[in-house]
């Protein structure tokens, strides 16, 4: 039967892991012949089967859930943060609006579920599908070349501190530039801006501020991406990156998918020593991570 939808929240440009979702997700509908509108650029309809909210901002998702309950039959809160608070008044409010709430941290769902004990709650390992990846990522990269330089591929929508730590870790790349060896090289994006011109004159970085970045044509070159975050949620690009058979290092902050290197903080000569072990590990490129299925998403919001 066909559903009609109403998507909380935005689309690239410029790319980010939720942006990237609500795009994908979109589509993926749109393929099932499913009608689809986003909010807030386009609204229809008067009445809605299923709505999901994908906000950052706690008013923000309040206001969605205020709006989902007139106009939609379901409303279910996507948390892509692990650094999501139920005890926020905004949050808590959302919650009790919604019919049920995804989410990729087990501590969030435990804290949701210590609040609204009846309240409807799905965990999920991620939100990258195997149905939003397309067939070209599983595709062998290009067999690597003797003496090359190593790449690692290093990327942050913003510069935001959150306590006074940086949350895409940029403070801590930073330090580890200082220490890593000469025979690697560090793509740096940056969609902030704000740190291309501290970085760009270091040895052996290329720094990217543009949101017309063609990631595509990067992974192709990667040997490894790193995302040492302070906080995070669904990360897209290490889902992505692992299609590709490239390797991950990344903070344990969250819950990691399977095949990515994880590490507590730590400062910039260890983390650079990491970098350079990462490196060093043989790793069978032909193996490639399988995202899991939409099928459980589907079954818990359409059901």
């Amino acid at each position: 039967m066909r559903k009609k939808i109403l998507i909380f929240g935005s689309v690239p440009p410029p790319v980010g892991g939720v942006r990237i979702f609500v795009e994908k997700l979109a589509q993926y509908f749109q393929s099932l012949d499913h009608y689809v509108d986003l909010f807030p650029s386009k609204v229809k309809k008067l009445k809605y089967d299923v709505a999901y909210i994908n906000f950052s901002s706690p008013l923000k998702k309040f206001s969605a859930a205020l709006i989902a309950i007139f106009l939609c039959k379901k409303c279910y809160l996507i948390c892509h943060s692990s650094k999501f608070r139920v005890d926020n008044p905004f949050n808590f409010i959302t919650i009790f609006l919604c019919t049920g709430v995804i989410t990729t941290s087990n501590e969030v769902k435990c804290e949701i579920k210590k609040k609204f004990k009846r309240k409807r709650v799905c965990l999920q390992k991620g939100l990258l599908y195997r149905e939003f990846v397309d067939g070209d990522l599983m595709i062998s990269r290009d067999p690597e070349i003797k003496g090359r330089r190593k790449k690692i591929l290093f990327y942050q929508n913003t510069n935001d501190y959150i306590s006074g730590t940086s949350v895409y870790g940029a403070d801590l790349m930073r330090d580890a530039l200082k220490y890593l060896k000469s025979d690697i090289s560090v793509v740096w994006i940056d969609l902030s801006g704000e740190l291309e011109a501290a970085v760009k004159n270091e040895e052996n970085v290329q720094t990217y501020s543009s949101v017309a970045i063609d990631l595509d044509l990067l992974y192709r070159e990667i040997d490894l991406l790193v995302r040492p975050t302070a906080f995070d949620g669904t990360a897209f690009m290490v889902v992505e990156a692992l299609s590709r058979g490239i390797k991950v290092l990344c903070s344990d902050v969250v819950r990691r998918p399977e095949g990515v290197t994880t590490f507590s903080m730590s400062n910039g000569k260890d983390f650079a020593n990491m970098i350079s072990d990462v490196l060093a590990k043989e790793t069978a490129r032909k193996i490639r991570y399988q995202p899991d299925s939409i099928k459980e998403f589907l079954d818990f919001t359409f059901h």
